[in-house]
């Protein structure tokens, strides 16, 4: 998949959930706006996760500021 412009390890999908996140939205308004499912939101939350090696909202919000993505 094709990266971000800023050479973030996450994909383009994958970085409008996280500004979705630090935006305050809630998984539902972000699936919403993405015209995909709930299940697709976490799905792509989990993996953030997993890339990112964080455990929360609040570290992926605090990399985001930082920043880092």
């Amino acid at each position: 998949m094709p990266k971000s412009k800023h050479n973030s390890v996450l994909t383009k999908r994958q970085m409008e959930i996280v500004n979705g996140i630090v935006s305050g939205k809630s998984y539902k308004v972000i699936a919403e706006d993405l015209f995909v499912s709930l299940n697709t939101v976490r799905s792509h939350i989990k993996n953030i996760y997993k890339i990112l090696e964080i455990n929360s909202k609040t570290e992926l919000i605090k990399k985001s500021f930082d920043r880092e993505l």
